[in-house]
C-alpha cells in the first residue's frame, strides 16, 4: 500500500472586501429615516394624548396612562377614532366640518404605519416617508385646531416648528430629484431647498 502524501492547501491571499460607498450611504439614510419616524411617533403620541386629556379623559384613566409616553400610538388612534365616531356633535362644536373630521380619521389610521415602521425598523421609501410626514403634520395641525391651542403652547410650538424640522431632515435625507420639489402641507404648498416631499 502506497503512502499518501498529506498535502496542505496553500493559504490564499486574503481578499480585501470593499464596501461600496453607496452601501454606507444607504445605511446612513436608513438610520436618518428611522430617527425621523421615531420623532414623528413621539410628537403624535404627545398631541393625541393631549387630545384625549381634553375630550376623553376616561380613556386615559381606564388604560392607566400616566403620561403620553405610556400610551402607544395605535391605542391612542383607536381611542380617538372611537370618540370621534361616538361624539360627532362635540367635534362639530369645535368648528371642524364632517369632511375635515373624516380626513382626520383617515390620517389617524395612516399614522399607525409611522409607529409600525419606527418600532419594527421597516425600511421606508422616500415617497412613503414624504406621505407619512404630511399625514403627521395634518394630524398635529388638526389637534392644535380642535383643542384650540395658541401658538405659544407646546402643541402650537410643535406645529409651528414642523416645517423647519421637515426642511432640516430633508436636507439630511436628500430625497430623489424625481419629485416635484414641493410638499403639500395643509392648504399651502411650500418649497423645500434640498429635498422634496410629494
Amino acid at each position: 500500500m502506497a503512502k499518501c502524501k498529506k498535502t496542505r492547501a496553500k493559504p490564499t491571499a486574503k481578499k480585501s472586501v470593499s464596501v461600496p460607498s453607496q452601501a454606507s450611504t444607504n445605511g446612513d439614510r436608513f438610520v436618518e429615516k428611522q430617527l425621523l419616524l421615531c420623532e414623528w411617533q413621539d410628537k403624535l403620541e404627545l398631541s393625541l394624548f393631549v387630545f384625549c386629556q381634553r375630550f376623553c379623559p376616561e380613556t386615559i384613566e381606564k388604560r392607566k396612562w400616566t403620561c403620553y409616553q405610556a400610551a402607544e400610538l395605535p391605542a391612542l388612534t383607536e381611542a380617538i377614532i372611537r370618540y370621534c365616531h361616538d361624539h360627532k356633535d362635540a367635534i362639530a362644536n369645535t368648528g371642524i366640518t364632517p369632511e375635515e373630521r373624516d380626513d382626520f380619521l383617515l390620517d389617524l389610521q395612516v399614522s399607525r404605519v409611522i409607529r409600525n415602521a419606527a418600532v419594527h425598523r421597516v425600511p421606508v421609501l422616500d415617497v412613503t416617508l414624504a406621505r407619512l410626514g404630511d399625514c403627521a403634520y395634518r394630524i398635529l395641525s388638526m389637534v392644535k385646531r380642535v383643542v384650540n391651542f395658541s401658538d405659544d403652547s407646546e402643541i402650537g410650538e410643535i406645529v409651528r416648528n414642523w416645517l423647519l424640522m421637515v426642511e432640516i431632515k430633508s436636507k439630511l435625507l436628500t430625497f430623489p430629484a424625481t419629485m416635484d420639489g414641493y410638499t403639500r402641507l395643509g392648504n399651502k404648498r411650500f418649497e423645500l431647498n434640498l429635498g422634496t416631499f410629494a
